[in-house]
């Protein structure tokens, strides 16, 4: 077995589609996990990977059809698998939720996992995460706070363990958590129905 996981850092680079009612509001990926490794055997540089989800109304994937994928059904059947586990901000129509199909396609390439310990703060409003924002970059330490959001360390994959790999998390908040130094915090991001603020411990 390969010692690099096969991650899904490409999927959102990959193109997507989905009916044209649904653009402004179609699924966005909020959670992801990393896919297992190829094969020794699997000599290609990359993974082609068509998909078709079907998305629920909480986010949740109900069904998966892979229509095109590594060639090792071993390994297709363990990552879509993995894939049924992901979860979605779900499509918005006249701002309710509806169940959709969502269109991936896609190459995949080995990536080395990025783990680091972080806090989030996960507010429900636009109001609530400024005012925590402004807090924040007034000097205020998280302990220090005074808000309504959820303030957390987020818990990695492993029990007891706060890193996690933050190929988890959809590119655009991956890029900013790269970036991110000890102590230093994210400024407010859209996740889902959500904001959240990430600090780096």
């Amino acid at each position: 077995m390969r010692t690099i996981s096969i991650i899904l850092f490409a999927l959102l680079a990959g193109c997507t589609s989905i009916k044209e009612s649904f653009e402004s509001s179609a699924p966005q990926l909020l959670l992801q996990h990393p896919l297992p490794p190829l094969p020794e055997s699997f000599s290609a540089p990359a993974v082609p990977l068509n998909l078709a989800l079907y998305i629920q109304t909480d986010g949740s994937v109900e069904k998966i059809i892979l229509r095109k994928g590594s060639g090792i059904s071993s390994w297709d059947s363990a990552a879509l698998n993995i894939i049924k586990q992901w979860r979605f901000s779900p499509a918005r129509l006249n701002d309710q939720p509806i169940s959709t199909w969502y269109y991936i396609s896609t190459t995949l390439r080995p990536a080395v996992p990025i783990y680091m310990t972080l806090a989030e703060i996960q507010c429900t409003t636009l109001a609530q995460v400024d005012s925590t924002y402004e807090q924040l970059t007034s000097g205020k330490q998280l302990s220090e706070l005074t808000t309504p959001c959820c303030i957390d360390t987020v818990q990695g994959t492993i029990p007891g363990i706060a890193t996690v790999n933050v190929y988890q998390y959809p590119e655009k908040i991956r890029n900013i958590l790269v970036k991110l130094n000890v102590n230093e915090f994210s400024h407010p991001i859209p996740y889902g129905d959500r904001f959240i603020i990430f600090q780096r411990l």
